[in-house]
């Protein structure tokens, strides 16, 4: 398939050298400094790293980078938390994937936990603090039904019932646990998650072993696929998503043409391949594929309209389509008016 050229949309995003550093600790193709970054900084700025990291959910990442991966004796307060929540995001992952199959409804785990487990080195470098589900568009109302049953609650009521099943991305629920649960239909929403198969992600996952309760999830080729769609359209922080990135193209096994293959517009995993471009080496192929990649019209307003949104909010973005609405409808209405009046 081949795009049109119509420039490629990046975010205004800067790390600093230390979240550089943090960000590519043990990552091949990067060297690796032989003093800890621990013993580099300031007190200021090693509080003010671990903020970020852990905003990030990279808590468990930023201390093997400051520690040169030695450990330490006392961890501090901000990864004992992360640590903590990860383990009963963990559980309520588990309780919620066996509580939806034991109902006969279909569901993977995706986005963090997986990562965690399956991707990174050590599972303690990826944090969550939230659980990510994925359903069936057919079996969405049934999911947030048996979820409900079960004791979760919704944090709004839906907007409309019907709307939400044909076209809602996500519905956050909350488990019996306080633990966030989000009970997803699609992995984005807008151009690319219309033009993306769901149903691929089924008939090709894989097992996810979640403490005793075996879980299903994505294969690493469609993981990659949800990551670049994260860090290509994500609103908020997604320093977490670069990484996750990385882990899965450095893969001896990396399936990274596949995830080309099984995208539904290759524009997004290309933008996403891109984004993460300061993590990777420059001569690795994926990074080649994604400088060369032409976008096509849609896809390059999709990612305009992402970029806009990810600076400013939907909100003021969906304030100035109003604006810019109004201001055309007035000439439109005044027309018949100024016509009228000539002719008298």
């Amino acid at each position: 398939m081949r795009y049109r050229t119509r420039g490629h949309v990046e975010r205004d995003e800067h790390y600093t050298p230390t979240q550089l550093e943090v960000l590519r600790f043990e990552l091949p193709g990067w060297q690796q400094r032989t003093v800890p970054l621990g013993t580099r900084l300031a007190t200021e700025e090693m509080t003010a790293l671990r903020l970020w990291a852990r905003k990030e959910r990279l808590a468990g990442l930023a201390e093997a980078a400051l520690t040169g991966g030695a450990g330490v004796a006392e961890c501090p307060e901000s990864y004992v938390t992360a640590v903590e929540f990860a383990a009963q995001a963990d559980a309520s992952a588990a309780w919620a994937h066996q509580t939806l199959a034991t109902a006969g409804v279909d569901s993977l785990v995706i986005k963090g936990i997986p990562a965690a487990l399956l991707d990174y080195a050590l599972s303690g470098w990826r944090s969550t603090l939230d659980v990510d589900l994925l359903v069936r568009r057919s079996e969405f109302s049934d999911a947030i039904e048996v979820l409900q049953r079960a004791g979760c609650q919704r944090r709004q009521a839906p907007f409309d019932v019907d709307w939400e099943q044909r076209f809602g991305r996500s519905v956050t629920m909350y488990a019996p646990s306080g633990i966030e649960i989000d009970v997803h239909a699609m992995i984005s929403e807008g151009y690319f998650g219309t033009r993306q198969s769901h149903e691929i992600f089924f008939d090709e996952a894989m097992p996810l072993q979640i403490g005793r309760v075996r879980c299903t999830t994505m294969r690493p080729a469609h993981r990659l696929l949800t990551a670049c769609h994260a860090a290509a359209l994500s609103r908020g922080p997604r320093a977490r998503y670069l990484r996750d990135i990385a882990e899965l193209v450095r893969r001896p096994d990396s399936e990274w043409v596949e995830t080309v293959n099984d995208a539904g517009d290759c524009a997004v995993v290309a933008a996403g391949l891109s984004a993460a471009s300061p993590l990777l080496p420059s001569e690795h192929p994926a990074s080649r594929w994604a400088r060369t990649t032409m976008y096509g019209r849609r896809a390059q307003a999709a990612l305009a309209l992402a970029d806009y949104a990810g600076r400013y909010g939907w909100s003021m973005h969906a304030a100035s389509r109003l604006m810019e609405m109004k201001a055309a409808a007035v000439p439109a209405f005044l027309s018949p008016l100024v016509r009228r009046s000539a002719r008298t």
